[in-house]
C-alpha cells in the first residue's frame, strides 16, 4: 500500500485490529519490490488524501500509524474522520511527524487522540466526546468492560488527547 492513495468517504468498522492502518516501511515489499524505484521510501511519501472516513467499533484503533511511523516530506492532513467506539484509541499517531488533523469527532475511545513520539502535530476544530450519553446507557446495560466484551467500561477514565513526551526515532 502507499501513502500516496485517497480514501475519501469510507468506513471501518467491526475489524479484529485497526480499522484504518498506515504501515509504511522504509522499503517497498511484495510483488511491487522488484518495481520499485531505487531508494523509494514509503514511509515519507506524501499523503494522497484521507477525507470524511468512519473508523468505529474495531478491536484495537480507529486510525494508525504504526509500527515505523510516516514522516511524509509535506504535511498530511487527515480531514473530517469520525472515530469512535473503538476499543483502544479513536487515531494512535506514532512515530510520526508533520500530520494535521482538521475537523472531525473522536468519541467513546480509551483514547482519543493518541500522539506518541509525534512532531510537528497539528490538531484543529476536532469534536471530543469522553462517554456519549447513548454509551455509556450501553455499556452500563450490558455490563461490558473486560477484553472479551471489548468495549471501554464505563470505570475507565478515558483520555482525549495524550501527548507522549519521547522523541521520534529516525530509521
Amino acid at each position: 500500500s502507499s501513502a500516496m492513495n485517497s480514501w475519501e468517504g469510507n468506513v471501518a468498522a467491526g475489524c479484529e485490529g485497526s480499522g484504518f492502518w498506515f504501515e509504511l516501511r522504509l522499503r517497498v515489499r511484495g510483488a511491487s519490490q522488484d518495481i520499485a524505484p531505487p531508494k523509494f521510501n514509503p514511509m515519507t511519501q506524501n499523503l494522497g488524501s484521507f477525507r470524511d472516513n468512519v473508523a468505529h467499533s474495531n478491536g484495537d484503533h480507529g486510525i494508525r500509524t504504526y509500527p515505523i511511523g510516516y514522516v511524509p516530506n509535506e504535511q498530511a492532513v487527515f480531514y473530517n474522520s469520525r472515530s469512535y467506539r473503538n476499543y483502544e484509541s479513536g487515531m494512535f499517531i506514532h512515530n510520526s511527524r508533520e500530520i494535521a488533523i482538521l475537523g472531525g469527532v473522536f468519541a467513546d475511545n480509551r483514547q482519543s487522540l493518541d500522539l506518541d513520539r509525534a512532531e510537528k502535530m497539528h490538531v484543529r476544530d476536532v469534536k471530543i466526546v469522553g462517554y456519549s450519553d447513548e454509551y455509556r446507557k450501553i455499556v452500563e446495560a450490558e455490563q461490558f468492560g473486560d477484553a472479551n466484551g471489548k468495549r471501554c467500561p464505563p470505570h475507565v477514565k478515558l483520555v482525549g488527547i495524550d501527548m507522549h513526551t519521547y522523541v521520534r526515532k529516525d530509521y
